[in-house]
This record gives structure tokens, C-alpha cells and sequence, in this order.
């Protein structure tokens, strides 16, 4: 079973949605839907996203006999990947988000 937990991201101040293979978000105009799902799709696709960004480098940087630096390699182009996304998140204190991806095993990101 896979679960979403959002805590204090812009307008959402506790979310908990369960992530099946089919699901339906229903609520008013501007109840944040729209954000649930996208922090839900980032999330999903962020473990193959951090994949094939190591292996790009790492054949960059092989043939050059460079070590990967995971801050500014790996890490900054996801940052900036979410910033496309979502609007720069500085003005935003202390939020949450976490994506089990089996909540069983305790297999998540944050």
C-alpha cells in the first residue's frame, strides 16, 4: 500500500491520501486537488528521476574519472525539477511531504 502524507505545503495543512492505481480527488474549486496530484506524480516518478540522473552522470563522469557529487549532480536538478512544478518553496516554513512507497517496509522518500 502506498500513502501520501502532506503537512503544511502552501494552502494544504494535513493531507493523508492513499495512492492506488486508480485515483479520484473530489472536492470544491481551489480545495487543492490539483496540488495533491501533482505532489503525488513528482513523488512517484522521483525514484526512476534520481536513477537516471546517477547513471547520466556517472557516464559523464566516468569517462573523465570524476566522482559524482550528489548535492550538485543529483539532488540540484531534482530541486530545480520541483521548482518547475511548484513555485520557489522559501516563503514556506518547515512543510512535509512523504511518499510511501510501502508503508509495510517503511520504504519512503521525504
Amino acid at each position: 500500500m502506498q500513502k501520501t502524507f502532506i503537512k503544511d505545503f502552501g494552502p494544504i495543512q494535513n493531507a493523508e491520501t492513499e495512492v492506488k492505481k486508480i485515483l479520484v480527488l473530489i472536492g470544491e474549486q481551489a480545495s487543492h486537488k490539483s496540488t495533491i496530484a501533482k505532489l503525488i506524480y513528482f513523488l512517484k516518478t522521483l525514484k526512476d528521476d534520481l536513477f537516471s540522473q546517477f547513471m547520466l552522470c556517472s557516464q559523464i563522469y566516468w569517462d573523465k574519472h570524476k566522482y559524482v557529487d550528489i548535492g550538485s549532480d543529483i539532488l540540484s536538478p531534482i530541486r530545480e525539477e520541483f521548482y518547475r512544478f511548484f513555485v520557489p518553496t522559501n516563503h514556506l516554513h518547515d512543510f512535509e511531504i512523504v511518499l510511501y512507497y510501502s508503508f509495510e517496509k517503511d520504504k519512503y522518500i521525504k
